[in-house]
């Protein structure tokens, strides 16, 4: 089960299973899946099928860790694929995430950070999210524990760890909000609070 993709209602499959990735690479059967917390992140990429595995670990939080795996894999299996290596292929990252990546990152003022410092509130996700200006960066706390420096780029984009940000601006052109973007989940949307 847990290697076993589940179906929308419309037929089409998920590519996750119970936990797991499940997607085609370039012909060839891929199972894995990756995490991140505090700072750190990983992924693991498996070819049940050729018997081979990639394990990346790092101690940074941007770092580009499904792409390093594809990249090693790419190397060891390309005798073994059977679709050219530069059709688009599907990954556990959604598309968002891959249209942030072709965003250039854009440096901010001290008056731009201030401008998207405050705290955020999702309904849905009964979540607050806090954003604060940290040594010229924009650096995000979830909770008690977890905070993360997000980058900004062009067209009010934010880059982080879990996925981007896409702030909103309301008639004034305030920041009044922002929407969540993660793998497949999209437009989670988050309400800044008014100062007290």
């Amino acid at each position: 089960m847990i290697e076993t993709s589940g179906r929308l209602n419309s037929g089409e499959s998920t590519n996750y299973g119970f936990g797991l990735n499940i997607t085609p690479f370039y012909g060839l059967r891929s199972i894995g899946h990756g995490g991140s917390f505090v700072g750190f992140r990983s992924y693991y990429l498996r070819f049940p099928d050729q018997r081979f595995s990639v394990v990346v670990l790092a101690n940074q939080g941007p770092f580009r860790d499904y792409e390093i795996a594809r990249e090693i894999a790419l190397i060891y299996l390309r005798d073994q694929i059977t679709e050219p290596v530069d059709a688009e292929q599907s990954t556990y990252r959604g598309g968002d995430e891959q249209a942030a990546e072709q965003l250039n990152e854009i440096s901010l003022s001290a008056a731009q950070r201030a401008a998207f410092v405050g705290e955020y509130f999702s309904p849905e996700l009964q979540a607050h999210y806090r954003l604060s200006d940290q040594s010229g960066s924009v650096v995000m706390q979830i909770g008690r524990y977890h905070s993360a420096t997000i980058t900004p780029l062009e067209n009010g984009m934010f880059n982080w760890s879990q996925g981007t940000l896409e702030f909103q601006r309301n008639e004034e052109n305030e920041i009044s909000g922002f929407l969540l973007h993660s793998g497949t989940i999209r437009d989670i949307a988050f309400s800044k609070v008014p100062n007290q």
